[in-house]
C-alpha cells in the first residue's frame, strides 16, 4: 500500500460529481426473503425468468410444511429465485452446509458485485448462463470510475461483518479495510488514511453522491488505493481496485474453508445465518 502520494498530475477531478447513472451495488444475502414470506399467509411472487421473460403475479396458500421451510412450493415450478448468479434456490440442499454458505456468499459478492465493477471499468467477459463464465464480451463504460467505487465500497464494510465483531458500520468498515490490506496496519498514517476513505469515500459517496477528498488515478494493480498526508486526500485506481477485491475474495475464501481457522469460520456463519434468517439452518 502507497501511503504519501506527492505528484497529483495524473489525478482526475478531485471534486467531480458523478455521472447521472449510478451503478449501486446491492450485495445482501437473498435468503432472508424467505423470512419475509413466512410473515404473510399469502406470498405475491414476481419472479424474473434468466432469460428476462417475467413471470406473472402469483398468490397462493402455502402449505405448512412450504411455510417452515420457506421454500417455493413445488407447483411453482415455472418460478426461478437466484441466490447467485449461478445458484437456484430449487437447486439448494437445505439445511446449508458450512461448505455451501461460504460458496453462496463468495458467488453473490463475485457475479453481483465485483466482476460487475470489473466490467464497468475495463470490459471483458459478462458471467453468461448455467454458471458459464464465459458469456458476452462487454466494453468498458467511459467516466465511470466513481459509480465503480460506489459498486466496490461496501465490500470492505461486508468483509468486516463477516471477519470480525464491529461495533457498527465504521468499525466494521475498518476491520474489512484491514483485512484486505493487512499491511496497512503498520502505517502511521493508517487511521487517519482509512478515516478519509470511510467519510469522503465511503459515506461521502453514498449520502451525498459526491466527494471532495477523494481522487481518481493511474495507479498500480497491487496498490490500487493511496492516501497524500499532506493533503489528507486518497486516491484510488477505479480500473485496479475491482481486480485486487477479487483476488482477496478468493483468498478469504480459502481461509474460510480451512478447518483450522475456527475463529473465522464461527463469526462469518454467524452473521451469514443472522443476515440469512433462520431457514438457512432448517
Amino acid at each position: 500500500m502507497t501511503h504519501a502520494i506527492r505528484n497529483h498530475a495524473n489525478t482526475r477531478a478531485l471534486n467531480a460529481p458523478l455521472p447521472d447513472t449510478v451503478y449501486s451495488a446491492v450485495f445482501a444475502v437473498v435468503l432472508c426473503i424467505r423470512a419475509q414470506r413466512r410473515r404473510s399467509r399469502k406470498v405475491s411472487l414476481v419472479m424474473t425468468h434468466p432469460m428476462g421473460a417475467k413471470i406473472a403475479n402469483k398468490e397462493m396458500e402455502p402449505t405448512a410444511q412450504e411455510t417452515r421451510r420457506g421454500s417455493f412450493p413445488a407447483r411453482w415450478a415455472d418460478t426461478i429465485m437466484w441466490i447467485t448468479w449461478k445458484h437456484q434456490d430449487a437447486d439448494l440442499n437445505w439445511p446449508l452446509t458450512f461448505e455451501t454458505k461460504v460458496e453462496l456468499f463468495c458467488e453473490q459478492a463475485l457475479g453481483w458485485q465485483l466482476h460487475i465493477a470489473d466490467l464497468v471499468a475495463k470490459g471483458g467477459t459478462a458471467f453468461g448462463e448455467g454458471g458459464n463464465r464465459q458469456g458476452d464480451k462487454v466494453a468498458p463504460i467511459r467516466h465511470s470510475g466513481f459509480a465503480v467505487l460506489q459498486i466496490c465500497l461496501s465490500y470492505f464494510e461486508t468483509v468486516g461483518h463477516y471477519t470480525a465483531q464491529p461495533r457498527g458500520s465504521k468499525e466494521a468498515f475498518r476491520a474489512g479495510v484491514l483485512h484486505v490490506f493487512p499491511d496497512l496496519a503498520k502505517a502511521d498514517s493508517a487511521n487517519q488514511f482509512i478515516d478519509v476513505l470511510y467519510r469522503d469515500a465511503r459515506c461521502g459517496l453514498y449520502h451525498n453522491v459526491r466527494t471532495a477528498r477523494v481522487g481518481l488515478a493511474k495507479l498500480s494493480d497491487e496498490e490500487p488505493i493511496a492516501y497524500d498526508e499532506q493533503s489528507k486526500r486518497v486516491v484510488i485506481y477505479p480500473e485496479g481496485l475491482p481486480a485486487k477485491l477479487k483476488v482477496h475474495l478468493g483468498e478469504l475464501r480459502k481461509g474460510l474453508l480451512d478447518e483450522s481457522n475456527t475463529d473465522l469460520r464461527q463469526r462469518f456463519e454467524r452473521k451469514f445465518d443472522e443476515d440469512s434468517g433462520d431457514t438457512v439452518n432448517k
